[in-house]
């Protein structure tokens, strides 16, 4: 009777350590995406060089687009189909060498801001004051004919890296929560054997100042492999990361309830689908967060949608 009661015990417990196991592995399942499916084609023969994109939160329909280094201090707005809709330049601002955008909350309560970050380090500066720009989103309607627009009132932020190491940096997150803006770096030169470090610049930014961006993680991708574009899902429970060099990848990573979102690194890292394209840096969600985009540089490319796979 003892030995069948001591096996019928272990046999308990070994249902119960494989049920909390299978909770462990639950809980930390990667979302499923369907794989790409092309939705439109730009048509707008400027927008040759994108960078990065943004889905627009409040205009339904409109994305926002931004060309590479050496072009003017402007956005493009294009419906989901590629159409062009507007060029809304930044007044008062050059572009040196943009590379990444976001659309987050800024130093007006319930106001979404348009953010890009003039960031990228062709040139090895070190101990440079790189900038990040930001201005009120404007209305813009997904049917509208083309409009030419300046875009006044855009705040100057100025940063600096808290080391005297070269960076170059090309995606850019900003938290839809509070404010947080993220620089993560590209490792261009193979200084740090594939490791994307990220930087804080907490919310309230101050426009007055060169603000010393705060390390907070470094995330160790495959050597070779530079982080090229990136974004955070509306509601800021998932950040995602676009990837190219000795690997091509979509990287995502799910965020711990209200927990600061550069801690969201230290869980899985999940793979997600993509295309290869010529080009491949911007990615964004959609605006309801149930999917994400992608573009390549180059004229008329596709752009690509990844729909959320909610069976």
């Amino acid at each position: 009777m003892r030995n069948k009661l001591n096996s019928l015990n272990i046999l308990i417990a070994v249902v119960f350590l494989t049920l909390g196991k299978f909770s462990q592995i639950t809980s930390a399942q990667c979302p499923a995406f369907s794989n790409g499916a092309q939705v439109g084609t730009i048509s707008n023969s400027l927008l040759k060089e994108i960078s990065g994109i943004s889905v627009s939160r409040h205009c339904p329909g409109v994305i926002w687009g931004h060309n590479d280094s050496g072009g003017s201090a402007r956005f493009w707005a294009f419906n989901k189909l590629g159409t062009h809709l507007g060029t809304y330049n930044l007044a008062g601002v050059t572009a040196r060498d943009w590379e990444d955008m976001a659309i987050g909350p800024g130093s007006v309560p319930g106001k979404d801001y348009l953010y890009v970050a003039d960031v990228g380090n062709n040139k090895k500066l070190i101990d440079f004051a790189f900038t990040i720009y930001r201005v009120g989103e404007p209305n813009v309607s997904a049917g509208q004919e083309p409009l030419d627009v300046n875009l006044n009132g855009v705040e100057t932020l100025a940063v600096r890296y808290p080391d005297r190491a070269r960076h170059d940096c090309e995606a850019m997150l900003v938290d839809p929560l509070n404010g947080d803006i993220y620089l993560c770096t590209r490792d261009r030169w193979g200084d740090d054997k594939g490791v994307m470090k990220v930087y804080l610049y907490p919310a309230p930014q101050n426009t007055d100042v060169t603000f010393v961006l705060k390390h907070v993680i470094d995330v160790q991708l495959i050597t070779g492999e530079m982080a090229v574009g990136g974004d955070v899902s509306p509601d800021g429970g998932s950040l995602i990361i676009r990837t190219k060099g000795a690997a091509k990848r979509v990287l995502l990573w799910q965020r711990d309830g209200a927990s600061k979102l550069w801690q969201a690194f230290n869980n899985p890292m999940c793979v997600m689908p993509q295309i290869n394209e010529p080009q491949g840096e911007a990615i964004c969600f959609e605006a309801d967060g149930c999917g994400y985009y992608t573009i390549s540089e180059g004229l008329n490319q596709p752009i690509y949608y990844f729909a959320h796979d909610k069976l």
